[in-house]
This record gives C-alpha cells, structure tokens and sequence, in this order.
C-alpha cells in the first residue's frame, strides 16, 4: 500500500471520520433517515441511474445519481 489511515477506536472512530469527510463535501447531499428501496438502472449494461428511497415520513422519491449511488447501513 502506499498509503495507511490509522483511527484509534473501534468502527464508531472510523464512522466518525468517514461522516466529518462526507459532511465537508460540498455537492454531497447527505439523506440520513431515508432508506433506499432498490435501484434504477438499465437491465441490459447493469449502469445505474439513481435509486428509489423512502423518506422519514413515508413519501416515496427518486433519487438521480451523477457519479455513482453510495449506500450505507445503520450500526451506529
């Protein structure tokens, strides 16, 4: 490797971090509390357009994604 992240801690350290660098992005809309449901994308070259998710309150939404779809699950 040529390079090494130590974070002291157990994965809650490493949670951390991750979500302070995410969180300083600027074209980065993070969605907490809305769960993805499944993916849109063309059956024939497996590219993936966007998501379909529900928010906190039920509604349904599509989600457009420009350079790629990031998801995550709870544990913390």
């Amino acid at each position: 490797l040529d390079h090494a992240l130590r974070i002291d801690g157990s994965g809650f350290g490493m949670f951390t971090w991750l979500k302070g660098v995410v969180e300083s992005c600027e074209n980065v809309r993070v969605m907490y509390e809305t769960a993805g449901t499944r993916l849109i994308f063309d059956p024939q070259t497996k590219e993936v357009y966007g998501l379909v998710a529900t928010t906190a309150d039920g509604t349904e939404i599509n989600i457009k994604a420009r350079r790629g779809v990031v998801m995550t699950c709870g544990g913390f």
